[in-house]
């Protein structure tokens, strides 16, 4: 799908989330160039080079296994964390890290800010996205030291994806960690 939309659109409306999903996938070169490209055709537009080109980067770090770089990166983000991908970014890498209570922390402001994150979906409902991987990254980090407020996640997380598709990997995944930490306790 991003490929598709670079196909279609190089603008600031595309670029970014472009970028930052084929940076997740692990396609690290194009994401780069494309942020490149887009800062080199608005050098003066603070939330290309300040917010996007940061995240685009973070997100190579984490897809190198260099979770460590993440929060560096992200530093000029800081003035946007309400409507940034950053909490996610951050969450990720402290995940990575096994910092589990900073996992937390990093996570909350993606849950707390969630409807200025929202954007609409394919048959015009409001979906935030964001709101739920860092909801998912912070039941993973409670599994470690807090199973009751994991479990808690978990169940929140579900019932936002009761009507998710059978095959949509997360939803498979907090269901599995769910059921592992239920017979666990």
């Amino acid at each position: 799908a991003a490929h598709r939309g670079l196909a279609l659109d190089h603008s600031v409306a595309t670029v970014p989330d472009a970028a930052l999903a084929l940076a997740l996938c692990g396609e690290t070169g194009p994401a780069l160039q494309e942020m490149e490209r887009l800062t080199t055709a608005a050098p003066t537009n603070a939330v290309v080079n300040d917010v996007y080109l940061p995240e685009v980067k973070a997100a190579i770090a984490l897809a190198q296994h260099h979770p460590e770089q993440v929060s560096g990166l992200l530093s000029s983000t800081s003035s946007y964390t309400q409507v940034s991908k950053a909490p996610h970014l951050l969450g990720r890498a402290s995940l990575e890290m096994s910092q589990w209570q900073q996992a937390v922390a990093d996570l909350q402001p993606g849950i707390r800010y969630r409807g200025l994150a929202l954007q609409e979906g394919p048959v015009g409902t409001a979906q935030a996205p964001d709101y739920t991987l860092c909801l998912l990254g912070t039941a993973r980090a409670q599994a470690h030291f807090d199973k009751l407020a994991a479990m808690r996640s978990y169940q929140q997380l579900l019932e936002i994806w009761k009507n998710a598709d059978a095959d949509f990997i997360p939803a498979q995944e907090a269901k599995r960690e769910r059921a592992a930490l239920q017979g666990g306790s």
